[in-house]
């Protein structure tokens, strides 16, 4: 009787040990689960601010325009435009966004399609930019479409250019000069920001009745912060469009 009592008891007491084995890595294996969940619950979180902040804004087209030239004397057709992009998103740059001009003909067919790439854009900033030489391949276009496509967006800290706003650049004291050969615009910019730059773009945005007919982009060199330089911006063309004013802005290039 008594060995009979011995090995009941003692097949007990190997089931409590296994069942507490059992126990301890059914608990095990819950907390690692629980720690994975709760990993990918942070990750998930993240990434979902990472995009909420790249989707809070985008690139708006603030005012574009252009104007398709006569032919020049041996029959060269041109455009100029200018355009004012606008970032909305209020706490990412834009890096290298792309400005697209195509034109087109009656049946909708390309004649040509030029793009020019900027540099950064920061938060809830805007930039201009014109051209005076659009080559239209000898035909006058039906249609011209002017957009904005591409650009990365970055934390402003981690843009490979050195960017201030526009707004820290101060123009002042313009004039027109046009002449036989070309067209030019004068004046004085300053440089508000700490930044020192080799080189600095300026835009003239040409307007009629206050809308936007065409422009064009030149350079300021050597723009130390704190400083004002003059500068000299003009076009190829002798024979802009017709216009009431005109717009000069700067951003700091690359």
């Amino acid at each position: 009787m008594k060995r009979i009592m011995s090995a009941i008891f003692a097949a007990a007491l190997l089931l409590t040990v296994l069942c507490a084995c059992g126990n301890t890595t059914t608990t095990a294996v819950k907390e690692d689960v629980e720690e994975d969940s709760a990993f990918d619950v942070i990750s998930t979180n993240k990434k979902e601010t990472e995009k909420e902040e790249e989707d809070e804004g985008e690139l708006e087209i603030v005012e574009s325009g252009y104007t398709v030239m006569a032919p020049n004397s041996i029959g060269d057709i041109y455009l100029t435009y200018a355009i004012t992009i606008k970032n909305n998103n209020k706490k990412m740059a834009v890096e290298f966004p792309s400005i697209t001009v195509t034109g087109r003909s009656e049946s909708g067919s390309i004649l040509f399609s030029e793009e020019q790439t900027l540099g950064t854009i920061l938060p809830g900033d805007s930039v201009s930019w014109g051209d005076d030489a659009v080559d239209c391949k000898g035909e006058t276009p039906a249609s011209v479409d002017i957009k904005v496509e591409g650009g990365d967006f970055v934390k402003p800290e981690r843009s490979i250019n050195n960017t201030v706003p526009s707004s820290d650049f101060t123009i002042e004291n313009l004039s027109e000069v046009p002449s036989d050969f070309d067209y030019a615009v004068t004046g004085e910019i300053t440089n508000n920001s700490d930044t020192d730059y080799d080189s600095v773009a300026v835009t003239v945005i040409l307007k009629n009745q206050g809308k936007v007919v065409g422009g064009f982009t030149g350079y300021a060199d050597n723009l130390s912060a704190g400083k004002q330089s003059a500068f000299d911006i003009s076009s190829f063309m002798s024979d802009l469009p017709a216009h009431d004013s005109i717009e000069v802005v700067a951003q700091g290039w690359m």
